[in-house]
């Protein structure tokens, strides 16, 4: 009974394969419009056994632009032991690769990205609820018409999958989604929030050009963004360059002049640049806001004082 219960916590959480038959689509003539979608340029592999997670990825892989085959990402996406990957494999193996993962839920997100010229990664369940089977796919276009979707499934053509079927495999896998995209290709729908969370997964891997590009992208879209201004501060910082961190912080604090971690960052890298006046300004007003992280803010106030003495004392 043990040896059961650990395969079916293996399915319950891994995606793993189980191809089903369906029939091959193929383009025809104005396959692009109103009631039809068909995303060009979408590679389409062919899995071997049980390696669904890498053959997704590597198309949505290559459709931003980076080229690998799915024997290059086994080593870090397959699990060879559960014959399966997990999504969060999945969003890291974007991310080792430059490029941002957007999750996303539902049908009219799923929808919207295609129509945007985007293809979506998706987790189907093949099997039932109580014995799940499940499937990582690229979706690459739909027929509003004749009510199916197209997915590139890890056969070696792109198949048709009545809708009424895809949304119920969907479903049973919580309709759970995957953008990956290069780090200034926002989606038209994206939401500001959520992008700057994926952007700084990259930030936080060390992808230090790609998150700079991230939210570089994000302040063009969203100019005033908090989050997005942070991050892009961060990670200049990160990369040595204080002076260009020192800038966007100095602009954050114009526009949130009572946001406590902004004002607590700009005293740190005035600190370091040796604004002694400014990093004392910052830090009190640092502290004025109170909050969750007075603490933090008071012992930078500290350490400005403490240079400040410093400095006068020579």
């Amino acid at each position: 009974m043990l040896r059961l219960y650990k395969l079916l916590a293996v399915f319950l959480v891994l995606a793993v394969a189980g191809c089903a038959g369906t029939r091959c689509y193929i383009p025809t003539e104005g396959s692009t419009g109103r009631d039809v979608i068909h995303l060009d340029g979408v590679r389409v592999f062919e899995q071997d056994k049980y390696r669904c997670g890498p053959a997704a990825m590597a198309s949505m892989l290559a459709f931003s632009g980076v080229e690998l085959l799915p024997r290059d990402l086994e080593q870090t996406v397959y699990d060879p032991e559960s014959r399966g990957s997990l999504q969060v494999s999945l969003v890291a193996a974007a991310r080792r690769n430059g490029r941002i993962a957007y999750e996303i839920k539902g049908k009219d997100i799923l929808l919207e990205s295609l129509c945007a010229g985007f293809p979506v990664l998706v987790l189907l369940n093949k099997g039932f609820s109580w014995w799940p089977v499940y499937h990582y796919s690229v979706v690459t276009g739909f027929d509003r018409k004749e009510g199916f979707f197209i997915i590139a499934g890890g056969t070696a053509c792109e198949e048709m999958v009545p809708g009424s079927l895809f949304m119920r495999m969907w479903r049973r896998a919580d309709f759970w989604g995957l953008l990956v995209l290069a780090p200034d290709d926002i989606p038209p729908a994206a939401d500001p929030d959520k992008w700057i969370k994926a952007v700084y997964g990259l930030e936080r891997m060390g992808a230090y050009e790609a998150a700079l590009s991230g939210y570089k992208a994000a302040l063009e879209k969203w100019p005033d963004a908090a989050g997005a201004m942070m991050g892009k501060a961060n990670t200049l910082y990160a990369m040595g360059k204080t002076e260009e961190a020192a800038g966007v912080l100095e602009r954050a604090a114009k526009i949130y002049p009572e946001s406590g971690p902004v004002l607590n960052n700009l005293a740190h890298v005035k600190l370091e640049l040796g604004e002694l006046e400014k990093a004392f300004d910052a830090a009190v007003r640092a502290v004025k806001t109170g909050g969750p992280n007075a603490d933090t803010y008071r012992q930078t106030l500290q350490s400005v004082k403490k240079a400040m003495n410093e400095d006068s004392g020579r």
